[in-house]
């Protein structure tokens, strides 16, 4: 008896001695933010994290079709985050996603930077250019861009807002002026800035670098007043992820990416091209994100459009 009394007793120190103590719960976190720049955002967040990171959205999405239930997710791209959300991804496989964005509780998700689509232009060919809407008047002088199948994410999220006779009289103009594919968007604002076209749709880095090259340039966001949806994509977006063995701790680290302080770090390392919350440099005016149920619902019709458009 004494013999198991003497074995109960060091079993019950095990639980309490700091040498014998469990490892605290750690957040496991998913990501295609490369390694060293994740660690370096979370360091000082206050709770271990283990973090995963894939190649891409797709190589993340595909290990939570595998089963994997990480605590929070920080990848790419508005249109990634539409699928996860909607359930293409996660809900055959159990996992279901929560989370917030800042001033707007309930949310299922949260940017962390912006990078948005912007209209480059050359401002000797078009005077002031500062909505979607109005680029149909230019099309005889040359309007550069990706394929827009390519980024149907975009162009469905202007059709959701403008509505479908006008997006459809809008890329009439297109189809009948001077339209230029191009390979990429560097390629794009590239045709502006060698003077080959009036317009380019490019991102905002690529805009901003070709603004400071060419003195006679410019670019806006569309649309400043109207709100329109698709002009911004976001850098990155975080959710928190409900089928997380650690939830505590995985709110914990989305409350840390959160700070305006940890977005301001992103930018400052040039991983976003500029902050969405307070205290860092951010356009005036910064349009509205779409609502992804409304701009899949777009999505279909407005390929039909683009292609219609293309062939004419």
């Amino acid at each position: 008896m004494k013999r198991w009394g003497t074995l109960l007793l060091a079993a019950a120190a095990a639980l309490v001695l700091p040498g014998c103590a469990r490892r605290p719960a750690q957040a496991v976190v998913y990501t295609n933010l490369i390694l060293p720049d994740m660690e370096a955002l979370l360091e000082g967040c206050g709770t271990a994290a283990q973090i995963k990171v894939f190649p891409s959205a797709y190589a993340l999405e595909k290990a939570l079709t595998q089963g994997d239930t990480p605590d929070v997710i920080v990848q790419s791209g508005l249109e990634n985050t539409h699928y996860l959300t909607q359930g293409e991804y996660i809900a055959p496989h159990g996992l279901t996603l929560s989370g917030f964005s800042p001033g707007s509780a309930g949310s299922d998700w949260f940017a962390l930077g912006g990078a948005p689509y912007v209209w480059l232009y050359d401002s000797a060919k078009v005077p002031a250019l500062r909505s979607y809407f109005e680029v149909g008047g230019y099309a005889g002088q040359g309007v550069a861009m990706v394929d827009p199948l390519a980024q149907m994410y975009y162009h469905a999220g202007a059709m959701a807002f403008m509505g479908e006779d006008v997006f459809t009289s809008l890329w009439q103009e297109l189809g009948q002026g001077e339209l230029v594919l191009c390979e990429s968007e560097e390629r794009a604002a590239a045709q502006v800035c060698e003077g080959k076209c009036a317009i380019a749709l490019t991102t905002y880095a690529l805009a901003q670098a070709a603004v400071q090259q060419n003195p006679g340039l410019t670019y806006c966001i569309p649309d400043q007043k109207n709100g329109m949806a698709g002009a911004m994509t976001s850098s990155y977006v975080c959710m928190l992820g409900a089928g997380g063995k650690s939830p505590e701790q995985g709110n914990a680290v989305l409350q840390w990416l959160a700070r305006a302080d940890s977005e301001a770090w992103l930018v400052g390392e040039g991983l976003c091209p500029f902050a969405l919350r307070d205290g860092a440099d951010v356009p005036a005016v910064l349009p509205l994100q779409a609502s992804p149920d409304a701009v899949e619902t777009a999505k279909t019709r407005c390929g039909e459009i683009l292609l219609e458009a293309m062939e004419s």
